[in-house]
């Protein structure tokens, strides 16, 4: 038998104890394993009884990982939090309390990077439709649901009511049921896919088999939307979540509707559905301009006058792609060819003005 990395010597019975308790919360089988493991981690190398832990182990426990081991920031945040949570829990409130948590690390990717434009979005569905109607359907259902891998994965045929375009996720996250949607073009994706789908080999109902009849995988989900994404040529990281997070902000850039979104995506708190809620400071300058600065009836700007300055050509070129509507191969090659012309002195093509304002 192979030998544990971190055996756990001591507080055994106090670490099962409060795990039971976060499952009796509802805590995600995923999330109570990382608290496992940081709990492990933390006790293996103060090496005491829980009850007699004090606060300079704790900040022993913070050098090693910050300094010896070099973890990265939100490892560290997360080994910290998840101790003073535990020890609150065997009522050392007076230690816990007294844990001075490191401030929590916020890597924002760049805001095109963490969801799908519209034109990548209907790339993703003509791919999926080359690797078969299973996948199509999959990827169709994540789109206009909104609905998580893992929910995906526990779907029965009879959860999906193909009449009125819904389906029940009998557990979703934190065990909590709720009802998800889709549109049409979904509901004709499943209805194909339903006509193919062979009796499960272990007698199942899953909505998804996998080729050899069980029910399929979170990996496999997350392998074949990666696989569709890079068929499609997108550069981005493209995970479930990040089709989840594409749907949740359609919600909000179409209907302007949080509470309706939360409602969607199955938020307990509008404050997560408000991290799916982004403005680009192009949009934010549009909107200034559309409500605080609206030009007097009669004398609105023509952009085609004369010739616009540099800036308002550049600031266009930029509009169109944050949208989507540019191409970046096209938005970048017109944005160096208009530098270049006007660094030297040139005078910028019509056609160029012609794609940043059309």
């Amino acid at each position: 038998m192979r030998e544990e990395k971190y055996p756990l010597r001591r507080g055994k019975e106090e670490v099962e104890r409060y795990l039971d308790k976060r499952r009796a919360d509802r805590l995600a089988a995923g999330s109570v394993r990382k608290v496992w493991f940081y709990l492990k981690l933390g006790l293996w190398f103060i090496d005491k009884e829980p009850t007699d832990i004090t606060l300079q182990d704790i900040e022993a426990w913070r050098y090693e990982m910050t300094v010896v081991r070099n973890y990265e920031p939100e490892t560290v945040w997360a080994a910290i939090i998840t101790l003073r949570k535990f020890l609150r829990f065997l009522g050392r409130k007076d230690i816990a309390d007294a844990i001075e948590l490191p401030k929590r690390p916020r890597q924002v990717p760049p805001e095109k990077e963490i969801w799908l434009l519209p034109e990548e979005q209907e790339r993703m569905v003509r791919k999926s439709m080359e690797m078969g109607i299973r996948e199509y359907a999959m990827i169709k259902l994540m789109l206009s649901s909104g609905i998580r891998r893992k929910e995906l994965v526990d779907l029965e045929v009879e959860d999906v009511d193909l009449d009125k375009l819904r389906a029940h996720v009998r557990h979703g996250k934190g065990d909590k049921a709720r009802i998800v949607c889709f549109d049409h073009e979904t509901r004709d994706a499943l209805v194909e896919w339903l006509k193919l789908r062979q009796e499960p080999r272990d007698g199942c109902h899953a909505l998804f088999l996998s080729k050899f009849r069980t029910r399929i995988s979170s990996h496999w989900v997350a392998e074949q939307v990666k696989e569709c994404a890079v068929l499609a040529g997108i550069r981005k990281n493209i995970t479930p979540h990040k089709l989840r997070h594409t749907f949740i902000t359609n919600v909000i850039e179409r209907t302007k509707d949080i509470p309706l979104a939360q409602k969607l995506a199955g938020h307990s708190e509008i404050k997560t559905t408000m991290r799916y809620h982004h403005s680009t400071q192009e949009e934010v300058f549009s909107k200034y301009r559309e409500y605080l600065d609206t030009p007097t009836p009669g004398n609105e700007p023509n952009p085609y006058e004369n010739l616009p300055a540099p800036q308002k050509v550049l600031r266009a070129l930029d509009a169109k792609f944050l949208k989507g509507e540019l191409p970046f191969a096209v938005y970048s090659k017109l944005r160096d060819e208009y530098e270049r012309m006007r660094g030297a002195g040139g005078k910028v093509q019509r056609d160029q003005i012609d794609v940043a304002y059309r």
